[in-house]
């Protein structure tokens, strides 16, 4: 059976075989089984059965060499000898150049990716194998470039899965790159030994790539912000970048330009050409001094997996040229795949992998058919000869060959790659087409003229000066155009399956110090009750909130009193609409407190102050009742000027108590009495006189007792009347610095709370 584009077919096989070997580990005989018995197939039929065995074939092939590379290690690799949390001391190989984080704090952290060669722990060093994730807090005067060595000491251990809603799967991400374990070095029995080792060209790939950084920082000093983009774009280095500029990027479908992608490697494989062809020489060698250029410049960027794909790309492009043996697009990106995984199975788990392939595949299906269709629209008559048409409609006729095109190509990839957006990050960008006719073109004149910054910089210093002063204008036009498009209405929206059961109520509280937030979902409608600190928000209720397709909230209630009253409430209203905010009204006088204040005044959202004895319907039986504090404000203590809440659902009752005292625990007993009786009671530790007295529980009598983590102080709370209490009341106390986040749910069947995370928390 003869296919236009043999390669692809076999590539997607492959594709599929990877995944399964990474995904499902069998034994190996098992696939080496498979690959030989579809092998004889092949070679015994012919015709549509012969071509299909040889399909199944290489997905066994890869289905096997995918299984051994990633699930089965030599006797000396750290998933052997390491497979459980130690402290040892390793000898390190450093395989990239370290970054600098620093924290809003102000806390410094040092990162990269190194080699293992000997570990010790309390007996001789034996040498080891395995690639490590390297953090040394507070590094000091402590810097390491590609192919240090270092000895350091402290605390190795596997990368551990999520454990949280919307927590970053890091496992994930690093298992891909061939990493399994990071190692948190002390900083002070951390030691630089010096260069002892690594790959000459990466060593000169590494120099170059510093030597690019200085020159684009060049007049720039004071510019920061800008600095950090060029280092995006040519580095895919977006570590820091501002959180506003990444969402912006990210919304509008086109962070791709900080990825090193074919973007990057066509951008400066354009100007070597056109280098080369100003400077006389022949076409048949410029493949072969383009391909050097390109490696070095991949190279430089850390040989990241997207610049590792975008060469392998370009150089079967020129491979093909140079063999004058023209192929087709989806047969060479059937062959790009089949390079790719062999150099690397894990690739296919790769989000970027899996984007750039659909991206590409949806260019050359869709790409002709769009441009076909819309250039229709605007082309002269058909039936008027060319050489009849005035001057100005042949450019017309030219410059809207170029917008179709690119609408075509931004249309047609962004169809293609729309199920992987709806599936791994849940959202549809109707506005990307849009935006990438703005930011693509400003992206590529950006990476041009930083190309001769570079270049130019070696003639004279004065052209780094120059020519970053024209960059910092076309970066501003680029993130002015991402911003303009990420707030144009119905640029983007989230989608997500709800699996909360018809008629429930379902609390996911959100593991944190002293109060923990709680999202509450009910019949198509979500509630936020808390937004917990800005690191906490950026990190897991947001991007669990992306997940859920969660576009709005129908209200927000902060149940903290006092300064810390409002936590991330700025960056919640700036980025999610709610119906209502409900506070206490304590106050604060913190910068992002009167930033959510202009927030929600650029809104026209109205603050709702409730006070004891407010009730109100949320939904159809799901009603909130405030029990405090009183009307008058209480003691004026702002630590307990916070919200008690008790929330009324169809299958049962939940207080949430904020983080009171001992005093307004007796006050809400004397008050209210048997009006406190809940099913589960969430309640933080109190700093000063501390809770949960016995009289407490005795009125509220739950079934379920949340706790907060504890924080930077001891839970004087937890003592062993609490525990005796618990005891005779049957009261299940859930500690969530050991269960992690809870997820708690009322339905018609009763009331059920369970860990998010896989095991059994400690409970008494």
């Amino acid at each position: 059976m003869k296919l236009p584009s043999p390669l692809l077919p076999l590539g997607l096989a492959a594709c599929v075989g990877a995944w399964l070997g990474c995904e499902y580990p069998v034994a190996p005989w098992w696939s080496a089984a498979l690959f030989l018995a579809f092998t004889v197939s092949g070679l015994w039929w012919r015709g549509a059965p012969g071509t299909v065995s040889v399909w199944l074939a290489g997905a066994a092939a890869f289905m096997c060499y995918a299984d051994a590379r990633h699930n089965y290690f030599p006797p000396n690799h750290l998933a052997r000898v390491a497979p459980a949390p130690c402290a040892v001391e390793l000898r390190l190989r450093a395989l990239e150049d370290a970054t600098l984080t620093v924290t809003a704090r102000g806390a410094r952290r040092l990162e990269f990716t190194a080699r293992a060669l000997t570990m010790r722990g309390e007996e001789t060093p034996v040498t080891v194998s395995g690639l490590t994730r390297v953090l040394v807090r507070e590094p000091g005067a402590l810097t390491v470039s590609y192919g240090d060595e270092l000895r350091a000491a402290g605390y190795l251990q596997p990368v551990a899965p999520p454990t949280e809603p919307g927590e970053f799967d890091a496992q994930n991400y690093y298992r891909v790159r061939g990493v399994r374990h990071e190692f948190l070095a002390d900083p002070a029995l951390t030691v630089n030994l010096g260069h002892h080792g690594g790959n000459r060209l990466r060593q000169l790939a590494f120099a170059l790539r510093r030597h690019m950084g200085a020159a684009l920082t060049v007049g720039l000093e004071d510019a920061p912000d800008t600095t950090a983009l060029l280092r995006g774009l040519l580095f895919g280095d977006t570590g820091a970048l501002a959180d506003d500029t990444k969402a912006a990027f990210r919304v509008t479908g086109t962070q791709h330009v900080f990825a090193v992608s074919g973007l990057h490697v066509a951008t400066l494989l354009a100007a070597l050409l056109v280098t080369l062809e100003l400077a006389g020489v022949t076409r048949w060698r410029w493949a072969w001094l383009a391909l050097p250029a390109l490696l070095v410049f991949c190279l430089a960027t850390g040989l990241r997996p997207s610049a590792f794909r975008a060469l392998v790309m370009i150089a079967l492009v020129i491979g093909g040229w140079l063999l004058l043996r023209p192929a087709g697009v989806l047969n060479l990106l059937g062959a790009a795949a089949l390079v790719l995984l062999a150099w690397e199975p894990g690739q296919v788990l790769d989000k970027g992998f899996q984007l750039s392939f659909c991206a590409v595949a949806g260019l050359a299906v869709g790409g002709g058919f769009f441009f076909a269709r819309l250039y229709r629209l605007l082309r002269p008559d058909p039936w008027i000869p060319r050489r009849l048409l005035t001057r100005s409609r042949l450019a017309a006729d030219r410059a809207a060959r170029v917008v179709c095109a690119a609408v075509a190509t931004s249309l047609s990839a962004w169809l293609a790659t729309l199920p992987i957006l709806l599936w791994d990050f849940h959202i549809v960008s109707p506005v990307t087409p849009l935006a990438n006719l703005v930011v693509v073109p400003l992206a590529t004149l950006c990476m041009t003229v930083a190309a001769l910054t570079v270049t130019l910089g070696w003639l004279w210093h004065g052209f780094p000066l120059l020519l970053n002063q024209v960059n910092w204008l076309v970066l501003k036009g680029m993130v002015g155009g991402a911003v303009l498009c990420a707030r144009l209405p119905g640029a983007f929206f989230y989608v997500g399956a709800d699996d909360v059961p018809a008629g429930a109520a379902r609390f996911t509280f959100f593991k944190q110090e002293e109060l923990s937030p709680a999202l509450l979902q009910y019949r198509g409608g979500n509630w936020l009750i808390g937004t917990g600190p800005e690191s906490l928000w950026r990190y897991r209720i947001n991007p669990y909130r992306r997940s859920l397709g969660i576009n709005s909230f129908d209200g927000v209630m902060l149940p903290r009193g006092g300064a810390r009253a409002a936590g991330a409430a700025a960056s919640v209203s700036g980025e999610v609409r709610a119906g209502f905010w409900a506070e206490s009204g304590g106050g604060g006088r913190a910068p992002s407190h009167r930033q959510w204040l202009d927030r929600l005044a650029v809104n026209g959202v109205a603050r709702q102050f409730w006070r004891r004895g407010d009730e109100l319907a949320l939904a159809e039986n799901l009603r909130v009742t405030v029990l405090w504090p009183p009307a008058d404000g209480g003691d004026g203590d702002q630590r307990d000027s916070g919200l008690v809440l008790l929330f009324s659902t169809p299958g049962g009752t939940l207080l949430h108590a904020g983080n009171i005292s001992r005093e307004v625990e007796a006050l809400l007993v004397a008050a209210d009495g048997d009006r406190l009786r809940a099913d589960c009671l969430a309640q933080g530790p109190h700093n000063g006189s501390g809770n949960l007295s016995r009289d407490w529980l005795r009125a509220v009598r739950p079934r379920h007792l949340i706790r907060p983590a504890r924080g930077y102080f001891a839970d004087n709370s937890l003592t062993r009347e609490l525990w005796q209490t618990a005891r005779e009341l049957g009261i299940e106390v859930w500690r969530m610095e050991d269960s992690g986040a809870l997820v708690l749910e009322y339905s018609a069947a009763g009331v059920t709370l369970r860990a998010f995370k896989e095991g059994s928390p400690r409970r008494h």
